[in-house]
Parts: structure tokens; C-alpha cells; sequence
């Protein structure tokens, strides 16, 4: 699972050539359970290939002591996408609440500074099953329950935390075959909506036990 942010500096008419190479496109990867040894840059495992990645570092910068704030993902892309420590904003694991409404990310700065702004990937800062203090409080008429389930949780509740919603310009957001996009994977526009992605689905084997 990944999430990508890139930001493109906008050129109007009122910004110079100076201005425009002044601020530079910028590109955020942040991936699911990476570890050291995960890029063949480190030099530890003869049999992985990261090219692309590796070509970033050598025609940028490689920095060697940066460290997540967090071990989750949600909190930890929550730190990021802030540029704030998540527990400041209650945010201290997965099962807490979603990205605070009031916060404001990455992605809303840089439109403020003339940037366009997209994501695609592994989003999961909306609501989910797990946060039953949020959904008590926000859905009183299903609160109480032991357990909840992903259906339990209309979309409609989703939408005002979702990236469109967050200063993203182009968004592709999802996982598995269910995403929320403006665009369709060839870059065409359309509303943001839901929409289903038949290429990826969950198989499951007759006999299958895992080792």
C-alpha cells in the first residue's frame, strides 16, 4: 500500500520563470511496513530491484535519520500529512478517530502557496469500524454495539474527510478494487465519486491453509 502527494507549482501569468524554478515540484511516498532492507539502494539483498526509487536518491538527496512518529499507518500518515505530532489532535492509533476535521494538511498549504496538488493510494483517514467512540458520538442511532463492519458506515459520513475534501487537485484513492477519484486511470476528469476497479479481487482457495 502506498501514498503518493505531488505538487506541481502553477505558472500564470503573473509568475515569473525565477518564481516558478523557486518553488519546486515535490513528490511524498510513504509506504506500508517498509523496512531498511526494502530498497535495493541499502545494498542488503542481491535479488530486489527498485530502480526508480533508487534514481531519486542519486539525483536527489538520501537522508539516513528520518523516523516515523508512529509504528500505525493511519496515525503515522496523519503526522505526515499535519506536519504535527498526531497525538497532539487525539490521532494515537488506528482504532482512535479519523483526521480531524479542523486540521489542516500538506495538501491545503500548498494551494495556498500556488501549488496543484494530487494523491493516489491508500488514503484510510475517514471514519472506519474500528473508531466506536467517533461513531457513538456521530451516529448515535447505531451506537452501543460490541463490533462494528465497514457497511455500517455510509459514505455520505466519509466524504467531508476524504482527500477532495482536503486540498487535493487530482485524486485516486483506495485500495483493492473500491476508490474515490475525480479522474479515471488514464487522467480523464470526472465528479468525484465512487467507483469500482473489477481488476483486483479477493479469491479465496478450497483447502487453503496458510503456512
Amino acid at each position: 500500500m502506498l501514498l503518493t502527494v505531488a505538487g506541481c507549482k502553477t505558472k500564470d501569468n503573473n509568475t515569473s520563470d525565477s518564481e516558478a524554478k523557486s518553488q519546486p515540484n515535490i513528490i511524498i511516498v510513504l509506504t506500508d511496513d517498509q523496512g531498511f532492507a526494502d530498497l535495493d539502494l541499502q545494498g542488503q539483498l542481491a535479488d530486489l530491484k527498485t530502480p526508480h526509487l533508487d534514481n531519486l536518491t542519486q539525483t536527489g538527496v538520501q537522508m539516513t535519520s528520518g523516523y516515523v512518529t508512529v509504528p500505525q499507518c493511519i496515525p503515522s500518515r496523519a503526522g505526515l500529512l499535519s506536519g504535527r505530532y498526531q497525538q497532539r489532535f487525539g490521532l494515537d492509533h488506528n482504532g482512535t478517530i479519523p483526521f480531524p476535521l479542523k486540521e489542516k494538511m500538506i495538501s491545503q498549504r500548498m494551494k495556498e502557496a500556488g501549488y496543484v496538488t494530487g494523491m493516489s493510494g491508500k488514503w484510510h483517514l475517514e471514519p472506519n469500524r474500528n473508531q466506536h467512540a467517533w461513531i457513538n458520538e456521530h451516529m448515535p442511532e447505531i451506537s452501543g454495539r460490541e463490533k462494528y463492519v465497514d457497511s455500517d458506515i455510509p459514505l455520505e459520513k466519509k466524504i467531508p474527510y476524504l482527500p477532495t475534501e482536503k486540498g487535493f487537485d487530482f485524486v485516486h484513492e483506495g485500495r483493492f478494487n473500491t476508490y474515490w477519484a475525480n479522474h479515471t486511470l488514464d487522467g480523464k476528469p470526472i465528479e468525484k465519486q465512487q467507483i469500482e476497479i473489477p481488476s483486483y479481487r479477493f479469491v479465496e482457495l478450497p483447502n487453503f491453509r496458510a503456512p
